[in-house]
């Protein structure tokens, strides 16, 4: 048995997006599984929203002018691409590149396609034409199985909700990530969806030992480590006032996905511009303290037994909020404290201290229900 899965993964220079690809890929050849990720090509989603927009002239070129200007951190960051893209060949991977046009080429190539982790089944990412990909609408004949597929957004719309109804009906198995995300599809179909892990946290400290690169500088002195997704300059000032009071470095890593942020300039006594998966997760793994809005940098806080905070990225009252992702896994694990509210320094207790017993016994009980789960949807032992 041959498995393609299909994920955020190619040329997708997003930490957990790679992390969680490479996860399920070797989750599934640890266990003699055959497999490998679909290099499945997205359409340029940056220069659609350009379009759809229909920016004036002169705010595209105050865009192009603010890119010109960051030219010295795009240098800079060179080498986190390099780190990327080293880590991403790592995966096995088909050596073909699909897209929309092509992809019910790849039927005949897999046994059995997986679709998941990350938020595949969001309309937020991709186009009409990419989502019914990546709810495997064009594979007919072979088993269709969704592993911890994350739709991303507290609420549906009537096209998109319409859209996952057709789809997901012709699966054979369904599993997704969230509680939240459950909710939603149990109210468009009447299959039987499983809440599993992530496909990270399938894998133990020892396991990603042997992927995380640990930079000397990281070694060298006590630091907490920042990586804020979000664009909110309160939470940035907060997390500076935290490592003033605790007298720690602050290691950020600067947002340069298409355009620097104002809001990272100057935040950070080490602006990291070149670490990439491997790296991020040694970051993780040294750092004293993490703050963070990231779901994975909080997944890997949990599997290394760190001391962390998470910030909400998005209003609630928002329907696109990602914060659900958050909320659900923190509330799983007895962690609701470990949500950061408006009250930002109010809400982090330094001194207070993770006690992990509880936490990893309610994560086995949940890695058992996920491997139960692929177990019986690949037929496998």
């Amino acid at each position: 048995m041959k498995v393609g899965i299909l994920t955020l993964y190619y040329k997708n220079n997003n930490y957990g997006g790679q992390l969680q690809a490479y996860a399920l890929q070797k989750f599934l050849e640890d266990r003699s599984i055959q497999c490998e990720q679909i290099s499945f090509q997205k359409t340029d989603n940056k220069i659609n929203q350009y379009k759809k927009r229909k920016l004036s002239m002169m705010k595209l070129i105050k865009n192009r002018i603010w890119r010109m200007c960051n030219i010295v951190v795009y240098i800079k960051a060179k080498e986190r691409w390099r780190n990327f893209e080293k880590f991403s060949n790592s995966i096995p991977h088909s050596k073909y590149i699909y897209t929309s046009q092509n992809i019910t080429d790849s039927i005949n190539s897999y046994d059995t396609f997986v679709c998941g982790s990350d938020q595949i089944w969001s309309d937020k990412w991709s186009d009409r034409e990419e989502q019914l990909v990546y709810c495997l609408d064009f594979v007919d004949g072979k088993k269709k199985i969704a592993y911890a597929a994350s739709i991303g957004a507290n609420e549906l719309n009537s096209e998109h909700a319409d859209l996952l109804k057709k789809s997901l009906e012709k699966f054979n198995s369904i599993s997704v990530r969230e509680s939240s995300a459950k909710i939603l599809i149990d109210e468009i179909i009447s299959k039987d969806i499983k809440t599993v892990l992530d496909p990270t946290l399938l894998l133990s400290a020892n396991d990603w030992n042997n992927v995380c690169v640990e930079t000397k500088k990281s070694k060298e002195e006590p630091y907490i480590f920042a990586y804020l997704l979000g664009m909110n300059r309160q939470q940035r000032e907060a997390v500076t006032d935290i490592a003033k009071e605790l007298k720690l470095k602050l290691w950020t890593i600067p947002y340069v996905f298409g355009s620097m942020r104002t809001c990272d300039l100057g935040f950070g006594d080490i602006k990291d511009y070149s670490s990439g998966p491997a790296e991020f997760i040694g970051l993780i793994k040294n750092a004293d303290l993490i703050l963070t809005d990231s779901f994975h940098a909080m997944v890997f806080s949990v599997i290394y037994h760190k001391q962390f905070y998470v910030f909400k990225r998005d209003s609630d009252n928002n329907p696109k909020s990602m914060n659900s992702r958050i909320v659900d896994f923190l509330t799983e694990l007895g962690l609701k404290k470990r949500l950061v509210n408006s009250n930002f320094i109010e809400s982090i207790d330094i001194k207070s201290n993770i006690d992990y017993k509880e936490v990893d016994e309610v994560l086995e009980k949940k890695r058992e229900i996920s491997i139960e789960f692929l177990n019986k949807a690949l037929n496998t032992n």
